[in-house]
């Protein structure tokens, strides 16, 4: 059963409770957005580098 707050300290608690669970979600999603713009720009780059190649290899067939 549900038992309304006793005294002004226990709000504090859960004031401070609350505030600690939006910066952990906050600095979370934070940390997730930048891991999967890090991992976008990194195969991005890695399929530029195999099309690079792929095209230099296709460039040196031809002189050959």
């Amino acid at each position: 059963m549900y038992e309304p707050y006793t005294s002004h300290k226990d709000m504090v608690v859960d004031g401070r409770a609350a505030a600690f669970g939006y910066f952990y979600l906050t600095t979370q999603n934070i940390l997730s957005m930048l891991i999967g713009v890090l991992k976008h720009s990194f195969l991005s780059k890695s399929v530029s580098q195999i099309n690079l190649s792929n095209r230099i290899f296709d460039a040196t067939c031809l002189l050959f």
